[in-house]
């Protein structure tokens, strides 16, 4: 039986390098060839947390770690972008699943969210393409987390948005 590469990131100290879909945990997606972000989380995340919604306090506070190491680093912003995306149709599939988070647990991953967004240097961000993100974040239900993102979002909205250097290119 295959190793959950979740799990495997979290007792090797590992979970950055798993959400940057860094070495082992690279997979490829299919369509673009790029690292298969959504999948990770609602494939490997998904069935490492099992039917043990518990396990899903351990996937945020690991989440908010790594969006919290990357502050001010507006290369990795489609990573992340795809990490809360995938999160999002991860808790689609489980409606119930956001309830089970610690309360605390939850308002600091919000706000680490909100403080990584911030962080992003204004002609950093590109309005178009996290308006994007919010929207299908928010047709999954994820509510809490698009509010988040746009609040922060907002802080540009005066401001001329210039494309975003990063190391993959939305479609």
């Amino acid at each position: 039986m295959e190793e959950n590469l979740f799990k495997t990131s979290l007792s090797k100290n590992e979970t950055a390098l798993f959400f940057a879909g860094k070495g082992e945990y690279y997979c490829r997606n299919r369509e673009d060839y790029s690292h298969a972000y959504v999948t990770h989380m609602t494939g490997w995340v998904a069935n490492y947390i099992g039917n043990d919604l518990s396990k899903l306090n351990i996937v945020i506070k690991e989440l908010s770690e790594f969006l919290n190491d990357n502050a001010c680093k507006p290369t990795l912003l489609f990573s992340i972008n795809m990490n809360l995306l995938g999160l999002s149709r991860l808790l689609k599939d489980r409606p119930h699943a956001v309830e089970s988070i610690d309360k605390k647990l939850f308002e600091k991953f919000l706000s680490v969210a909100f403080n990584y967004y911030t962080s992003l240097p204004p002609d950093s961000t590109n309005r178009k393409i996290q308006e994007k993100i919010i929207a299908s974040i928010n047709e999954n239900g994820f509510n809490e987390l698009s509010k988040t993102m746009s609040k922060a979002l907002m802080r540009y909205s005066c401001q001329s948005a210039s494309p975003l250097k990063m190391d993959h290119n939305y479609n």
